[in-house]
């Protein structure tokens, strides 16, 4: 079993004493919301200028011995007359639950008929908005894709799910008749600077590289789409920010 889960403790710098006890793994422990009860003491140290305080009682643990640490530190605090912001005597967990056919249709029975009022509907859409285009929480979110995107796992992820989506004929028939629809159509000069904006400077892997050589092998281009592809440049290397962006990539490549 894999030895990732850690228990650990929120302690309050107010009354130096925890407030809760939890088992998690990557940055469970760093996430502070839990219950209504838990909240309220979290929400009383932002007004005493405080942060939570997290503590690690154990790390590198099994799931299973993880819980059983968590129900122990639960009972030392309690019966020491501690009020804790857990709802149980930990150990229980929810990880990999899975609910059944039951449960699902009970949930999806009581969530029926449910009408959210249009106040509450732009509250909600104000609050997603504010979050969706907070330029740090962007950049962070693009930062991360980014650095995602060249991990080979990843990458060979993303390979996995592309084939077998155009294998389903549903999906390759929207991409297709997507693909048609944007046949034609030119871009404005504005996209086409930030496009080349964008990926100026920018090397390509060695293995995107030879399948482009393998792909142009014995290719043959015609007069007219040599004469097409010479303008092309032409109209590129004019363009001051274009020619300035090539030279330094082409330089720092040198280096």
């Amino acid at each position: 079993m894999a030895r990732i889960y850690y228990v650990y403790e929120h302690w309050r710098p107010d009354k130096r004493v925890c407030f809760y006890v939890g088992k998690g793994h990557g940055k469970r422990a760093y996430k502070f919301g839990r219950n209504a009860h838990y909240d309220n003491i979290v929400i009383k140290l932002k007004h005493l200028k405080m942060n939570v305080e997290v503590r690690f009682i154990a790390e590198k643990l099994t799931e299973k011995y993880a819980f059983i640490l968590e129900t122990e530190r639960v009972k030392f605090w309690r019966v020491r007359g501690i009020k804790l912001a857990n709802m149980t005597d930990g150990g229980e967990g929810l990880s990999g639950f899975k609910p059944s056919v039951e449960q699902r249709a009970k949930m999806s029975a009581a969530h029926k008929g449910h009408e959210v009022s249009q106040e509450t509907r732009a509250k909600l859409s104000a609050a997603s908005r504010k979050i969706f285009f907070n330029p740090e929480i962007l950049a962070r979110r693009n930062a991360a894709i980014r650095e995602a995107r060249q991990r080979p796992e990843v990458r060979a992820r993303i390979v996995r799910a592309a084939c077998k989506a155009w294998k389903n004929p549903k999906i390759r028939a929207r991409l297709l008749k997507a693909a048609r629809f944007r046949r034609g159509r030119k871009r404005s000069l504005e996209t086409c600077q930030k496009i080349a904006e964008s990926l100026c400077g920018r090397a390509l892997p060695i293995n995107t590289r030879r399948k482009i050589g393998r792909a142009m092998k014995g290719r043959t281009l015609t007069m007219e789409h040599r004469k097409k592809i010479a303008e092309g440049m032409r109209v590129k290397w004019a363009d001051p920010a274009y020619r300035r962006c090539l030279l330094e990539a082409r330089a720092k490549q040198k280096e």
